[in-house]
């Protein structure tokens, strides 16, 4: 089971918008480091969910509103996201960004159309069948090690993985295969004979540079959520 310190975060913001008070609520959840099904599907994932609880706000106003939370939720997610695989890149050394853009995936949010009613079921704050949720999704094994900066040496094979060089055990590279034929032999014999991976993406995105990026960068969030109820409601 993959496994890593869980990032928990939350936060409240208070506005007032058409006379009437937002209360915009976040959560912050590493998924992947409690749900065992992403563990053995090789997944980890970080997850936004937003809320809003709105006071004094006439029922006209309310359509709607559950649509505008999801697009700027998805607006502020996508920064979020930029600030995160590009911090994935640095920490884990692959040698392109599309490296790490090519392994990340997103669970957008998204209002269902029925949705938006003020006070239905939650007294003042707002009800949707949809999902207020965003999440940034690490998928897959280690990447391949000709992906990193590599080469072919006298003592085997050398690459620069985590932003360190590191020399495989036992490596070689196959004749005429160039860096697709690196490879590495398990014990002193001559088989069996195994690839040479780097970095797996689900274990990196909820540890180091990438954690911080993440916890740094969501202040995009509900500023963006709140400037397009400010827009919605205005």
């Amino acid at each position: 089971m993959i496994t890593h310190p869980s990032a928990f975060r939350a936060g409240t913001v208070f506005s007032k918008i058409a006379n009437a008070l937002l209360v915009a609520t976040w959560n912050i959840e590493d998924v992947g480091a409690r749900n065992r099904a992403h563990a053995r599907a090789q997944l980890d994932s970080l997850m936004i969910t937003f809320r809003v609880k709105v006071e004094g706000l006439k029922k006209n106003l309310a359509a709607g509103i559950p649509m505008v939370i999801a697009r700027g939720l998805n607006e502020g997610g996508d920064k979020v996201r930029t600030q995160v695989q590009r911090a994935l890149k640095t920490q884990t050394g692959v040698s392109k960004y599309s490296s790490i853009t090519s392994r990340i995936d997103t669970l957008r949010a998204y209002a269902s159309r029925n949705a938006g009613s003020i006070g239905a079921n939650h007294g003042s704050g707002f009800s949707s069948s949809g999902s207020m949720s965003y999440h940034i999704i690490a998928k897959g094994k280690g990447i391949p090690i000709a992906e990193f900066p590599v080469r072919l040496t006298k003592k085997g094979i050398a690459a620069k993985t985590w932003g360190v060089d590191h020399l495989f055990k036992r490596s070689f590279g196959v004749p005429g295969q160039g860096v697709a034929g690196f490879r590495a032999r398990l014990t002193g014999k001559r088989f069996p004979i195994r690839k040479l991976y780097g970095p797996s993406l689900p274990k990196e995105l909820t540890t180091g540079a990438a954690r911080e990026a993440f916890l740094a960068s969501l202040a995009f969030v509900p500023v963006a959520v709140l400037k397009r109820l400010g827009r919605h409601l205005g």
